[in-house]
């Protein structure tokens, strides 16, 4: 591969997207461990969101049956399309998640006995949302449960999304994200209501989307995303987003950051797979160790909290913290466990979950076409359910829409009810410790003491 932008292909090259979330999961786990001080900056936040637009553009990609429109639209294999999809990230996500849950069941780490059943359903950033705390060596899950709940709903939302609205549809969904932000803003919520829902991550899926169908429906379009300007525009994107992020976050023009964010992402990531290597940053992402280790992302990003754990329990129970050179060697030492523990998980448990995907696919594709009434996986009734896209499309608009305000119903006090007005709560108080003493005084005949307990009721 020659660096430069004349390689055009418009081939996902695997190696340096492998290179490529082996980095962003390092990332997140040296900000979690703490090394992230050494450049004076968390950067954990920037390796979630690119995890969010990877998630959204490999997922329409194997969708994209549900979206494209001439030859890719008309083949039959609509069931064996949809049980592929499904059955590629339940299983294997789910395997490796609920074997987590259960080792840290076992382990007892941080708040994991109290918390497990979230996390089990893939409500993690509903607790957090719902108690503004995080629970424990498990909090990271926030960010798979997001993943997990887009993931499910997507094909759903794409057979209801006629595919000429599906770029309108698209755009509701970065406004509502950013109007998610404006309603946490005003709503005066705390920042876990704008990091947790879905509603905060709608952006970076709707653009992950909106690459996908840019790559296939106009290819054109999408090679110009290696031309300098487009790959300049996503540097000059970041710049500007890590400037918000630091200097007007919770302010009004800090709702963009995230979006800002997303954008430069996509242009970055578009201008790589469309063929731009980025010179020595493309020689990186092709180093071999990189490469391998992102095959094992999602392990390292799912296990690296209980690897730090079982480390520092070692150490303390064998008494050598007093021994140890820096503190940075601990730090150091559990991101190499982490990484030996990723390896081993990648192979004992993701490599046997594709297996039994694979396995189980033709069995349920069997049954989901009987269930459909179709053969080869075609529906006899598809026209009856385009006939209610229109609505269909409407209803995913109104759901994205109602997502984006729910900050508001939750902290403006004019529409909770559970607020209440203080200076009201005050002149009800004095109210009834008015009405309580004057029956003190009518039931009771006064003596000196009770003058006294009287004196200090008042000044109590």
């Amino acid at each position: 591969m020659n660096p430069g932008p004349s390689q055009k292909s418009t081939t996902v090259r695997l190696v340096e997207i492998d290179g490529m979330r082996a980095i962003v999961a390092l990332w997140v786990v040296f900000d979690h461990f703490g090394l992230s001080g050494l450049v004076g900056m968390h950067y954990g936040f920037l390796g979630v969101r690119m995890m969010l637009v990877l998630s959204a553009y490999f997922a329409a990609k194997q969708l994209r049956l549900l979206w494209a429109s001439g030859p890719a639209a008309q083949t039959p294999a609509v069931a064996g399309k949809l049980v592929h999809y499904y059955s590629s990230r339940v299983v294997r996500l789910g395997l490796l998640t609920y074997t987590t849950i259960a080792l840290a069941l076992l382990l007892n780490v941080e708040s994991a006995r109290n918390t497990w059943h979230w996390h089990a359903l893939f409500a993690t950033n509903h607790y957090i949302t719902r108690f503004e705390e995080w629970p424990g060596a498990l909090s990271h899950f926030w960010s798979l449960a997001v993943q997990m709940q887009f993931l499910l709903l997507l094909p759903v939302a794409l057979l209801l999304i006629p595919r000429r609205w599906l770029w309108p549809v698209l755009a509701v969904g970065v406004l509502a994200a950013i109007g998610h932000r404006a309603s946490v803003l005003l709503g005066g919520a705390s920042d876990f209501h704008r990091w947790m829902p879905v509603a905060n991550s709608l952006d970076a899926f709707a653009l992950g989307i909106g690459l996908a169908w840019v790559e296939k429906e106009r290819t054109p379009w999408f090679r110009r995303l290696t031309r300098p300007w487009a790959w300049g525009a996503g540097i000059a994107a970041m710049a500007g987003a890590l400037w918000l992020r630091g200097h007007a976050y919770g302010a009004l023009p800090g709702i963009l950051t995230e979006t800002v964010e997303a954008i430069g992402l996509v242009l970055l990531f578009g201008a790589l797979v469309g063929g731009f290597t980025f010179g020595p940053v493309g020689r990186l992402l092709r180093f071999r160790p990189l490469v391998l280790l992102g095959g094992a992302s999602l392990s390292l990003y799912a296990l690296h909290p209980l690897a730090e754990q079982m480390l520092r329990r070692f150490w303390r129970a064998a008494e050598v913290e007093a021994f140890l050179p820096s503190p940075l060697f601990f730090q150091f030492s559990a991101v190499a466990l982490a990484l030996f523990v990723a390896w081993g998980a990648f192979h004992l448990l993701e490599i046997p979950a594709r297996q039994i995907a694979s396995a189980i696919e033709p069995g349920l594709t069997r049954l989901l076409t009987r269930l459909a009434g179709g053969a080869e996986g075609q529906p006899r009734r598809t026209a009856a359910l385009w006939r209610f896209q229109p609505a269909g499309a409407f209803c995913v608009c109104l759901f994205l829409a109602y997502g984006a305000i729910s900050p508001l119903r939750v902290g403006a006090p004019l529409l909770n009810p559970d607020t209440v007005n203080p200076p009201v709560a005050v002149e009800a108080m004095e109210e009834l410790m008015e009405e309580a003493q004057d029956n003190w005084e009518g039931d009771f005949p006064e003596t000196p003491e009770m003058e006294g307990d009287l004196l200090n009721l008042n000044l109590a």
